[in-house]
């Protein structure tokens, strides 16, 4: 009989995300729609909207992870 190992990539990326937020080295911003990425200077300016309040935000990051 074959073995083999199951790996839950679902819940290793909830772990590592949750592990990256706590420790304070990225930002999360979940029910928000990305309205223009853009790239100046070697760092990115996303233009986003929150879709539960409708509010409009502006966030410049130096890596987007979508």
């Amino acid at each position: 009989m074959a073995q083999g190992t199951d790996v839950q990539f679902g819940s290793l990326t909830r772990s590592m995300i949750t592990h990256l937020v706590e420790s304070g080295v990225v930002s999360l911003f979940p029910q928000h729609e990305v309205n223009d990425l853009t790239q100046e200077d070697g760092r990115w300016n996303i233009e986003c909207t929150d879709l539960v309040t409708k509010t409009l935000s502006q966030v410049t990051a130096k890596f987007v992870f979508i």
